[in-house]
């Protein structure tokens, strides 16, 4: 009860000193101190006021890498041929249709996808530009994904552009909805042979798709209907190759390495399955050339001994098909008796 009277007095007299408008004691030695601390203005001089400091502003975070800019695919009607002034001569004189090309992420080179008639393959460069977020992991994953769809792309379009015999091209074929089936089927099997990595996680990847082969687009085309003339029913070699396995014990007995016809200053193109023909009529399918432009390279497919012909002229609608001399094209056909002999064409 003491504690609580006393509680109380302290309670009324706070309330009286408020009413009355003086400090309690505390509350002025507290005020007092404060103001013996606070500074005292100088004589002749005026108190500057106090700004408070502007709040900074987060610098902004730096980007990883530089924006990178994706290039356009090339375009191009799919059933337009290559014209000869798109043709390109590479090392050991091999042939090769350019058909379109594509700008590079790294560096300020071009790519240009080409047919390699003398490889017996098709080459073409996808790009894949890296998304802005996720790590490095993350963005070579999405790129290397998106390089691989644009290379299919690329390789459909390219195709579109191989002749595959005098009157017709794979544009043509591929009307066909079953072949059509087997060759985007085909496409999603080129083999990747080179991948870069840009710094900022984006892809440009080169793929390659053979011509011939069980695993090529002859494969995916299949049996082709013979033509009116054929001395023997016309097939789709599933094989491919290459010189250093056509041994002796692989060939007919001929005293002959290979094939080589020259149809240089013919005006002759290259083609899937070319012929030869006769002015008699007759025609054979030459399966799996090589199309060469100088004999240099020829002579490493087919040895040193070849079965070496001319031609007469060229002839088709698409001038693919080699005109020769009745003799010659007997010969030739017994050298083509086995087609694992190499055949190579000079253009």
């Amino acid at each position: 009860m003491t504690a609580l009277r006393l509680t109380a007095s302290s309670l009324a007299i706070l309330l009286a000193l408020a009413a009355s408008g003086t400090e309690p004691a505390c509350a002025a030695g507290e005020t007092g101190k404060a103001r013996r601390e606070a500074p005292k203005p100088v004589a002749g001089k005026t108190a500057t006021p106090v700004r408070k400091a502007a709040p900074q502003k987060a610098a902004p975070r730096p980007a990883d890498t530089a924006p990178v800019v994706r290039q356009p695919l090339p375009t191009g009607t799919e059933s337009a041929r290559p014209a000869a002034g798109e043709r390109d001569q590479t090392d050991n004189g091999a042939l090769a249709d350019d058909v379109g090309s594509t700008p590079l992420l790294k560096g300020a080179g071009t790519y240009t996808h080409r047919i390699m008639w003398s490889q017996r393959a098709i080459r073409v460069m996808g790009i894949g530009v890296a998304p802005d977020r996720g790590n490095v992991h993350v963005r070579r994953t999405q790129a290397r994904i998106f390089a691989l769809e644009d290379g299919f792309r690329t390789l459909r379009t390219v195709l579109g552009r191989v002749a595959i015999n005098s009157g017709a091209t794979m544009a043509d074929l591929q009307l066909d909805n079953d072949v059509r089936d087997r060759v985007h089927a085909r496409i999603q099997e080129a083999r990747v042979i080179n991948l870069d990595y840009l710094p900022d996680g984006s892809a440009q990847m080169e793929l390659q798709l053979p011509l011939y082969g069980s695993d090529g687009l002859a494969g995916a085309i299949g049996q082709l209907e013979p033509m009116a003339g054929d001395v023997r029913p016309a097939s789709v070699a599933t094989t491919d190759t290459p010189a250093a396995e056509a041994s002796a014990s692989n060939l007919p007995a001929t005293p002959w390495t290979g094939l080589l016809i020259d149809a240089r200053s013919l005006g002759a193109r290259p083609a899937l399955w070319p012929r030869i023909r006769t002015q008699a009529g007759e025609s054979s399918m030459l399966a799996v050339p090589s199309w060469f432009k100088e004999r240099e390279g020829a002579t490493r497919l087919v040895g040193d001994r070849p079965l070496t012909l001319k031609a007469r002229r060229a002839v088709g609608d698409y001038p693919c098909d080699l005109l020769l001399d009745a003799k010659d094209a007997e010969r030739a056909r017994e050298v083509l008796a086995n087609d694992r002999i190499p055949v190579a064409i000079l253009l």
